[in-house]
């Protein structure tokens, strides 16, 4: 007997690319299932495994239950409606947070876009601009002038005249990537002999830079907002992978004669916080 549960509602695949022993294999695949707790109807996913007693877990997931193969539906229903009132109030607790965490992003997200438009701050280079429209400038034009980038646009007022400006701005803050990244990379190849084979932007999303085996750098276009000296820490990084295409000994020691102080720039990196935005809505 198994009062409370409904049909499967799915069958969870098998993880690819751990290795299991043939016990584990034999071993159904996780499923979801419906009960009745507290009133409330729980989604949960039932796993079997070797193990000798049956588990609870709750985490962002929700609630998996691990329970021995032979163990029936009716044992893993008694244990579930005995600890009925912890896993409710997990699953309020979890709830809850993801709740918090959505709500945290959606002002971020909010705050991210206005950010963007008139009035708004960003970084350039580390230093802080604000952003500011001027209808009777060329269209389309961006002006950095005391603290200020005048955009050659009227106020947007709808949602075509926000993505306009956006992509107004964007264009113009690659430019400025674009120019620094080759004066720098022209720089250390003047100073210490070392260039690549061919470099370019990246949006990546997690990395500042990378390096191929065929020496092609990749540079974070959003490193505009960062200050020079940690853009060239960057730089300096990549050029090291040139040589050593690994983070050895002799990786840090090749990246010690291009930029002597790079433990400094890295710890300043990865502590790094702004209160500007470092990517575009929409981008």
């Amino acid at each position: 007997m198994w009062p409370f549960f409904a049909k499967p509602v799915d069958a969870l695949k098998r993880p690819l690319g751990r290795v299991t022993s043939r016990a584990e294999q034999d071993l159904p695949a996780p499923q979801r299932h419906a009960i009745e707790l507290e009133g409330e109807r729980i989604v949960l996913t039932l796993k079997r495994s070797q193990r000798r007693s049956i588990g609870l877990r709750i985490d962002q997931n929700g609630l998996t239950v691990t329970a021995p193969q032979r163990t029936g539906l009716s044992e893993i229903d008694r244990v579930l409606q005995e600890k009925s009132r912890w896993i409710t109030r997990q699953l309020k607790v979890w709830q809850e947070r993801a709740d918090q965490s959505a709500n945290a992003i959606a002002q971020r997200t909010e705050q991210n876009r206005k950010r963007w438009l008139p009035g708004g701050r960003l970084a350039l280079f580390g230093e802080p601009v604000a952003l500011a429209c001027d209808a009777t400038r060329r269209k389309g034009s961006v002006n950095l002038a005391e603290g200020t980038l005048w955009v050659g646009l009227p106020e947007p007022d709808s949602a075509e005249a926000v993505e306009r400006w956006r992509k107004v701005l964007l264009r113009w803050l690659q430019q400025q990537a674009r120019l620094l990244f080759a004066q720098r990379l022209a720089h250390f190849a003047s100073q210490y002999g070392c260039s690549p084979a061919a470099w370019g932007l990246s949006s990546a999303r997690t990395r500042w830079g990378s390096c191929n085996r065929i020496g092609h750098v990749r540079l974070n276009w959003r490193m505009v907002h960062l200050p020079i000296s940690l853009i060239d820490y960057v730089i300096a990084h990549e050029l090291a992978h040139l040589t050593e295409l690994n983070h050895s000994s002799k990786f840090w020691e090749r990246v010690g004669v291009l930029y002597p102080e790079w433990k400094r720039a890295r710890a300043a990196l990865r502590n790094y916080r702004t209160d500007f935005d470092l990517t575009p809505v929409g981008d």
